[in-house]
């Protein structure tokens, strides 16, 4: 009976211990999934403001252009 609890005990440490394990990797795989969620928006907004960079120099070359063809 002494052999079967001890048994027990140490499936139960174990089990504490998987479950422990499994818990602190889904913490890492969260985190890490929330800073590169993090990065691409910061990324998105990096291309969105560059295309309006270009857009803008775009539309100032076609006046400057025009200002050039005008004279």
């Amino acid at each position: 009976m002494r052999k079967e609890i001890k048994m027990l005990r140490t499936a139960v440490e174990d089990e504490e211990r998987m479950l422990n394990f499994y818990q602190q990797e889904r913490e890492k795989i969260n985190y890490d999934w929330i800073i590169a969620k993090k990065e691409n928006e910061d990324l998105k907004s990096e291309i969105i403001n560059k295309e309006r960079e270009i857009e803008d120099l775009k539309e100032n070359h076609m006046m400057t252009i025009n200002i050039y063809k005008q004279k």
